[in-house]
């Protein structure tokens, strides 16, 4: 977490939602922030792909409603509507993105719907 952003986050909760908010910090990559924080879902979603369909849904319901969280209190504690530090919706975004994938291990998939989030004003 970025000092400043450690001194203007709440105690307790907002600390924890900036920080997954941010995917652990990546958020503040100084180059397309939301590039790097689909490149860290991409292992996610690898590890992820031996779980059956109705739970890899479970699992984007999941993701979907900790980013929806997360980045609304992190928006709160940056005082800044739609920070581009804020890259835990690329994540859940990548992670639907594979849903109807029949192969969530492929590495001819992963690597393609990847490019789908990234863009250079990320």
């Amino acid at each position: 977490m970025n000092p400043a952003d450690a001194k203007a986050a709440r105690p307790g909760g907002s600390r924890i939602a900036v920080l997954v908010a941010t995917v652990l910090g990546i958020g503040y990559a100084p180059i397309a922030p939301g590039t790097w924080g689909t490149a860290a879902a991409v292992p996610l979603v690898w590890v992820s792909a031996g779980l059956p369909q109705w739970g890899y849904l479970a699992l984007c319901l999941a993701v979907t409603g900790i980013a929806v969280a997360a980045a609304g209190a992190a928006d709160r504690a940056f005082a800044d509507h739609d920070s581009s530090r804020i890259v835990v919706d690329e994540v859940a975004g990548y992670f639907w993105t594979l849903l109807p994938a029949p192969d969530r291990a492929d590495p001819a998939l992963l690597l393609p719907a990847s490019c789908s989030f990234a863009s250079p004003t990320s």
